[in-house]
């Protein structure tokens, strides 16, 4: 694979947009990690739900990101293999 091919190749929608994705979704998982770790013992008890919450969208924002990526690196080096 040439270096246009390459270059074409991460352009591709999915691709791109995963990589644009994944510094946001990492900055986001930073945020609330800094929020969980500095709430007080009762406070942590009575916001337990939306913690939950908030972990399952980020935990899953975060695979899907994964999943795009993997996907397509998958792809780019069984072409660039094949040549």
């Amino acid at each position: 694979m040439d270096r246009v091919q390459t270059i074409n190749y991460f352009r591709q929608q999915k691709c791109y947009q995963g990589l644009i994705r994944l510094p946001d979704t990492l900055r986001k998982i930073k945020t609330f990690v800094n929020e969980v770790t500095q709430l007080k013992v009762l406070r942590k008890y009575l916001h337990a739900n939306k913690i939950k919450g908030e972990f399952e969208i980020l935990n899953h924002m975060l695979d899907s990101n994964i999943t795009d990526l993997s996907f397509a690196l998958t792809y780019f080096w069984r072409k660039w293999r094949k040549g």
